[in-house]
């Protein structure tokens, strides 16, 4: 099985998701797509009140979240082009590429 991310970049990961949970937050998801030329992030976080509260990450972050996903992406080989990722407010993380 290849490593889609390593632990440091899924706590790279989480640690930058966090930083937009709202109150109350159950899960912090992302679903992304990427290629050589073009990533396509959606993030949401699921909440009692809001199962689907998206968010958008600030410039500095989406950067940091390019850059560690190309790497991740070239150390797999290219062996997958999409990722959902999701982790609890327990820390509890489940990642999934394809």
């Amino acid at each position: 099985m290849t490593e889609v991310l390593t632990n440091e970049q899924t706590t790279q990961l989480v640690n930058i998701l966090a930083q937009y949970a709202p109150e109350g937050w159950k899960t912090l998801n992302m679903h992304l797509v990427t290629d050589e030329s073009h990533t396509d992030v959606t993030t949401w976080a699921t909440t009692d009140a809001n199962p689907k509260h998206g968010f958008h990450l600030d410039d500095e972050d989406r950067s940091a979240l390019d850059e560690m996903i190309d790497n991740a992406w070239e150390s797999s080989g290219r062996l997958w082009n999409q990722i959902d990722f999701s982790v609890t407010a327990d820390g509890d993380f489940e990642i999934n590429a394809i």
